[in-house]
């Protein structure tokens, strides 16, 4: 096992030309990674984010409308968050990139380096259809 690594996450859209500024930057302890163990990271990233009253409009997790946010923290269920991200995935709700290579399986592993760059392609359906 090497060093840990530090990945910039950028979110995109396919009109979308230039990259933004990273939305948040994952730590990943090993170099090949499926992506699925991409998608777990950010969803643990992002609830962890959320507790500490950082969240951000650009997320994988939907934490519901209406609810308080003592509420949601008091019943934080970490594993459903992930099985409910995957299953966008799964779905093309959404796909990742990694380094110019497009992830399309949950099992799929890529190879990171110090320089990675890892962007998620949210999917907004098309009206009436």
């Amino acid at each position: 096992m090497g060093k840990p690594l530090n990945v910039a996450i950028f979110d995109c859209c396919p009109a979308q030309i230039d990259r933004t500024d990273p939305v948040m930057y994952l730590v990943f302890g090993t170099r090949e990674v499926t992506a699925e163990e991409v998608i777990r990271l950010r969803v643990h990233h992002e609830l962890e984010r959320f507790q500490s009253g950082r969240n951000s409009a650009n997320t994988l997790v939907s934490l519901g409308n209406g609810a308080s946010v003592s509420a949601l923290l008091d019943q934080l269920d970490v594993e459903k968050y992930c099985q409910d991200a995957i299953a966008l995935f799964n779905r093309s709700g959404f796909f990742i990139i990694v380094d110019d290579k497009q992830l399309t399986e949950t099992s799929d592993t890529v190879t990171l380096c110090r320089d990675s760059q890892i962007e998620f392609f949210r999917l907004t359906p098309l009206v009436g259809g």
